[in-house]
């Protein structure tokens, strides 16, 4: 039996997809607002139990009879909002479930991290497995601490004597919805806005994400961490490739981190008497012009995998996306 975290959500929903495939039985958790959309065709054949991540002695009681456990359940923000529920729900949540991964003696613990908790190599260098989490001297996005540190977790549990290992996926594309993860990111694009920022995305097919985190458990490969990555693109050539797509012509247009800057000032302004939020954030800024590339050989080596190609992952993405 597998239990899994985060099943209704874009990345879980695929794994859970893949498992059941491949003769899995699952069990997975989900709250009582929990959006079944993406799993609604496939419910019927997993066990569900509704509650909370953050209830341990009832998820104690759900991990009976269970051998394995997929932990993708994770708040995303880069917003300006006060990061302490993103912290409670990624790093304490974690810590629990590894705790008690720990004292049922779980035989493997796969754990759905992200790039954001590698950090980046030097300028010019690729970053691989082997690179060092350091916080950038501008400051690192709350959501990338709490990644970060909730991996962190996961390696002390390892060093408890934990069976685990972590899969670190870049931005994930694929059909997903347009409030979640990178739907957010299409949907911007599909409403017709034109502007762009310097430095690049690295991209990865959902689909790929959960046929290495499903050959991993099949494997039992334990003790290792894979970043999960198919491309790297500047953002002018991404959202270009994307609009063509969807038959959007008009040029794109350049916009720099003093000009973002500026905007957000407005926006925080206007929200000051309209009570709405600021879409552009601290931490969006701070991004503007990095450009880090990721290598994924690791994985395709210890799996012998190949990466679908990104023209075939944005044909699937622009066809079934709908905002």
């Amino acid at each position: 039996m597998v239990f899994v975290t985060g099943a209704t959500g874009f990345i879980g929903s695929y794994i859970c997809r893949s498992l059941l495939l491949h003769g899995h039985q699952l069990r997975c958790l989900k709250r009582a607002q929990s959006n079944m959309k993406l799993l609604e065709d496939v419910a019927h054949l997993i066990e569900w139990v509704e509650g909370d991540l953050m209830d341990l002695l009832w998820l104690e009681q759900q991990l009976e009879g269970v051998d394995k456990i997929v932990h993708a359940a994770a708040m995303v923000s880069f917003g300006d909002e006060d990061p302490s529920e993103m912290y409670h729900t990624n790093i304490q949540g974690t810590h629990q479930l590894v705790n008690l991964a720990l004292e049922k003696q779980i035989k493997q613990f796969v754990h759905i991290s992200s790039i954001a908790a590698i950090g980046n190599a030097p300028e010019g260098e690729i970053t691989d497995e082997s690179h060092h989490w350091e916080e950038k001297s501008d400051g690192s996005s709350a959501y990338a601490l709490s990644k970060q540190r909730a991996e962190m977790e996961v390696w002390r549990g390892v060093y408890e004597g934990l069976n685990a290992v972590i899969v670190n996926p870049s931005v994930v594309l694929g059909p997903c919805p347009a409030n979640q993860s990178s739907g957010k990111l299409l949907a911007y694009l599909k409403e017709g806005n034109r502007f762009y920022t310097e430095g690049t995305i690295s991209l990865v097919d959902v689909r790929d994400v959960a046929e290495v985190v499903r050959l991993l458990m099949e494997k039992e490969i334990l003790g290792e961490r894979f970043i999960l990555s198919a491309a790297s693109k500047g953002y002018q050539e991404f959202f270009k490739e994307v609009r063509q797509r969807w038959g959007l012509t008009m040029s794109l247009k350049k916009i720099g981190k003093k000009r973002l800057t500026s905007l957000r000032a407005i926006e925080k302004l206007i929200g000051l008497i309209s009570g709405r939020q600021a879409k552009i954030s601290k931490d969006m800024i701070r991004q503007v012009g990095e450009s880090n590339y990721y290598s994924s050989d690791k994985v395709m080596d210890f799996l012998d995998f190949q990466f679908r190609p990104l023209a075939e992952t944005l044909d699937w993405t622009c066809q079934s996306f709908d905002t």
